[in-house]
Formats: C-alpha cells, structure tokens, sequence
C-alpha cells in the first residue's frame, strides 16, 4: 500500500500543481473501498497538501463521519468546475456529486437502521428517485448493507444475519450463561462450607 501510496498520491499531488492536461483524478474520485481511505488518510499526511487548501479541504471532508451537503459543497467550490480535471470532461463533476452522495449512504447508515426513503433522499441531497437508484448501487458494490420497502417507502439498514451466525451466537450466549451458572453455584457452595466451618468451630 505503501508503494501505491507514493505513487498514487504524490503523483496526483504533483499533477493538481502542474494543472497537467492529461486530467488525472483524484483518489476522492474512486469508488470507496479500504483501500482509497487508507490513501486519503496518507494524503492528510502529506505537508505538500497544505499547499493545495481546497483538495485538502474536500478530503478531509471524505473522511469523516458527517454528511455533506452537495448544495453546500457546490457553492463552496463551484471555481473547480474551471479546473482542468472538470473542465475537459464535464461528466467527472457528476461521478463527484455521485461519490459525495455514496458518503453519505455510509455515514446515514452508521447511525440509523431504518430510516423513511424521502428523508433519506432529503439528508442525502437528491430527489427520492435519484435516491433509489444511487442506494441501489452502493449496495450492489457492497458499500453499504440495505434492504428497500418501496411500498413503505422504507429503507432498512440493518445487517440480516444468515442461519448459521445466528445460531453460533446463541449458542455463544448459551455457554456464557452457563459458565455464569456454574461460577456462581462454585461461589455459593464455597460461602456455605466456611459458614459451617465457623459454625463447628463455635
């Protein structure tokens, strides 16, 4: 990882200074996997970034735990439409807006299990439709675990675990209750042979 690193993101740091025609992109451009936030958290480490306050700025937005709202964001940095990344391939800003909205899918689903499809769409940024495409394709590339009840207009966040777990964790639970029972009985039995102890020794 390291090696990809020092390719990868000293690269792009070095092209975003150079404005290189070739219009790289950008790790925050990628498709969220471990991989990219290990990338993105060595790429706040790197001084070099300090020089590039707006790219900082969007990462480390990319690796927190808040939503972002694109509204906001698109105002906020409406110049890089200008930039040569954006400017020569227009649809770049659309896979963008697409990524920020796949955040906020994984940050919506850290602190809720369910939650109503039109506030979900409302949170993210996006119409309902738009809304249900996009969650169906980040969980088809497995970003998130989810489950649409189109005729409640609900989603469901939470993880459905298959036969077997659920089996082994009760069976997890069964055996800590039983070595909770035996411990307390072996406590009980020693509590009553020092009490008759010191009842014979009266």
């Amino acid at each position: 990882i390291r090696d990809r690193y020092q390719r990868r993101v000293h690269g792009e740091v070095k092209t975003e200074k150079k404005k290189d025609e070739q219009g790289n992109e950008p790790a925050v451009h990628n498709i969220h996997n471990n991989e990219k936030l290990t990338l993105l958290n060595k790429f706040l480490e790197d001084e070099r970034l300090d020089d590039l306050p707006v790219l900082k700025s969007i990462v480390q937005q990319s690796t927190k735990s808040e939503l972002i709202s694109w509204r906001h964001f698109e105002e906020t940095y409406s110049s890089l439409k200008t930039h040569t990344v954006f400017s020569e391939n227009q649809e770049r800003w659309n896979v963008l807006k697409r990524r920020i909205t796949e955040h906020n899918f994984r940050v919506t689903c850290t602190f809720y299990t369910q939650i109503q499809l039109a506030r979900l769409a409302e949170m993210v940024d996006v119409d309902v439709d738009t809304c249900e495409d996009f969650l169906c394709e980040v969980i088809s590339s497995k970003q998130v675990v989810a489950k649409i009840d189109r005729i409640a207009g609900v989603v469901d966040f939470r993880d459905r675990k298959g036969t077997a777990d659920v089996m082994n964790e009760w069976s997890g639970g069964i055996n800590e209750a039983l070595n909770l029972i035996s411990t307390t009985c072996h406590l009980i039995n020693k509590e009553n042979m020092v009490f008759e102890a010191k009842s014979r020794a009266k």
